[in-house]
């Protein structure tokens, strides 16, 4: 096999099976695309994840390196940034990214906190945008993927409930719900 679907093989085989880090899922993100021509859609149907999660996570390399820094499990948890304020803040560009999360309040703001800075801060003034930025319209295609990809789930979800006798659904429930079912 040739040394690309090695590799993507191995990003699917271990991307369900293990906890992955933030940065780890940005920089094999960015692999895909960099190294291996991959477009953010065809990663998201790799790794049965939305286009927008893709594009979240890749965006994650876009971010300041102090920032980056605070994202790895080296950092105690306390200090460690939020992913969700990473994806905010990495909106905007890397040498505004610590002003906003400073004025926000720093690690331990809420994600409401970063998230209205950030906005704000887009708003006044649109030239902080972060310019890497990789956005699209969004097309008929994504609507009909992530309704395909619910129905997928929801269809497991249900194989495992046709899997379960009633009894045995029934078999812990409160005494209470016994008498009135029983």
């Amino acid at each position: 096999k040739s040394r690309r679907s090695m590799f993507e093989l191995a990003v699917v085989s271990n991307f369900g099976s293990q906890e992955h880090t933030p940065l780890e899922i940005a920089k094999t993100i960015n692999r895909l695309r960099s190294d291996f021509g991959r477009s953010n859609e065809e990663i998201a149907t790799m790794l049965n994840k939305s286009l927008v999660w893709v594009l979240q996570y890749g965006r994650l390399m876009d971010l300041h390196d102090q920032l980056k820094s605070m994202l790895t499990d080296a950092v105690p948890e306390a200090k460690r940034l939020k992913v969700s304020a990473a994806h905010y803040l990495s909106k905007l560009g890397k040498d505004q990214q610590l002003l906003a999360l400073h004025e926000a309040g720093g690690v331990s703001a809420p994600i409401t906190c970063v998230r209205r800075v950030v906005e704000r801060m887009l708003s006044e003034d649109p030239s902080v945008r972060n310019t890497q930025m990789r956005t699209r319209r969004r097309k008929p295609d994504d609507d009909f993927r992530l309704l395909r990809s619910f129905l997928f789930r929801v269809n497991d979800e249900m194989r495992d409930w046709q899997a379960c006798s009633l009894d045995a659904l029934f078999a812990n429930r409160p005494e209470e719900t016994s008498r009135i079912l029983g």
